[in-house]
């Protein structure tokens, strides 16, 4: 990017010239049009991705790389659970302000939403959820983004984790801080009426004296983001379907807007706040190994180990793999040469299939 901005300086420094002399020598004022004519943006083309130039904002999103106040950089996002079944569940308040939201399986093939947020996309938001109960890997995965939990209740197999100290929660089963951050709504059947807002989840960090900034923010690092906009070469991807087979979602990509419209349940999927239908500009498909923990379907589902999966965006995929070394770092994504990809800028959708169920993806 700093290249071809110092090539547009030393461009417009040669027109002012010219023009300059064109004007002297008594040049008529249609030529100076078409000498000051802006020089289009250049379009590079490289092995395996198509890259297009795009502008740096001068405040970047860690979870997005989209413009975002400067208050967003020190500040640490929140993880908030979110249940996706067909009973009361959907349409689900706000969640199209997320900028990262992951879709796993639960038991009785039902997929929960994570959806994180930029601490100044949700500070400000009236209604959030509804919001369910925590599974252990999904907390996990939040803790890898240095973010504040939201849930109400966990599994059993959670309980320790939760209260280990090694992650920042707001429970609201705990009775110190559940009136203050969870409200009902009367129109909506339990479990399904619980939600938050933005207020609320800023009063419970205070109660809880949860601390909101970035330890080290400079540090702070989720995915690597492309300096010019990336289309994967290894094939098309303008229909994208994880395999879920409760909710049957999939995506269609949107040549207009650049990015992928989601459909769940034979409709597009709404954010009841809005209106609108939720799109994304990167799609992950990520394989995880998966085992059954007890009779009532619950899961464990591997969140470092590592697998195979698909990088998603533009209408075309790229095969990839990935991994991370603790929970307490962010998954990282590469590429068949082993070096890490570089994600659009743009909201992240993340899709995680048991290894099973990897054959059941469709991308075409």
């Amino acid at each position: 990017m700093k290249k071809n901005r110092l090539k547009k300086i030393a461009f417009y420094i040669l027109v002012t010239v010219f023009t300059a002399i064109a004007i002297g020598c008594g040049q008529t004022e249609e030529a100076e049009e078409t000498v000051t004519t802006e020089e289009p943006e250049a379009v590079i083309k490289e092995d395996p991705m198509d890259v297009v130039a795009v502008e740096d904002p001068e405040f970047a999103s860690l979870l997005t790389n989209l413009e975002c106040e400067e208050e967003t950089l020190t500040k640490r996002p929140m993880a908030i659970m979110v249940p996706n079944d067909n009973y009361g569940a959907v349409p689900q308040i706000g969640i199209s302000h997320a900028g990262v939201i992951y879709e796993i399986p639960v038991e009785g093939y039902y997929t929960r939403l994570m959806c994180i947020f930029d601490y100044t996309d949700y500070k400000s938001l009236e209604k959030i959820g509804p919001v369910r109960s925590c599974r252990l890997y999904f907390a996990y995965l939040a803790t890898g983004f240095d973010a504040i939990y939201v849930h109400y209740g966990e599994a059993k197999y959670a309980v320790n984790f939760l209260n280990s100290g090694k992650i920042d929660n707001l429970d609201g089963l705990n009775g110190s801080i559940s009136s203050i951050v969870f409200t009902r709504d009367t129109s909506r059947k339990s479990p399904n009426n619980a939600f938050v807002s933005g207020e609320s989840v800023l009063s419970g960090i205070s109660s809880k004296n949860y601390d909101t900034d970035y330890e080290n923010p400079d540090e702070v690092k989720y995915f690597s983001f492309a300096d010019e906009d990336v289309t994967p070469q290894d094939g098309s991807a303008e229909y994208v379907s994880a395999g879920y087979p409760v909710n049957k979602p999939y995506f269609e990509y949107d040549s207009a807007s650049g990015n992928y419209l989601r459909y769940q349940y034979g409709d597009a999927h709404i954010d009841g706040e809005t209106g609108e239908q939720l799109s994304f500009k990167n799609i992950i498909i990520q394989s995880a190994k998966t085992t059954t923990l007890d009779d009532k379907g619950r899961l464990e589902i591997e969140t470092c180990a590592g697998g195979d999966g698909y990088y998603i965006t533009n209408g075309s995929y790229e095969k990839i793999t990935w991994k991370r070394d603790s929970i307490f770092e962010p998954v990282k994504y590469y590429n068949s040469s082993g070096e890490e990809i570089k994600v659009n800028t743009g909201k992240i959708f993340i899709c995680i299939v048991k290894n099973a169920d990897f054959d059941n993806v469709v991308l075409k």
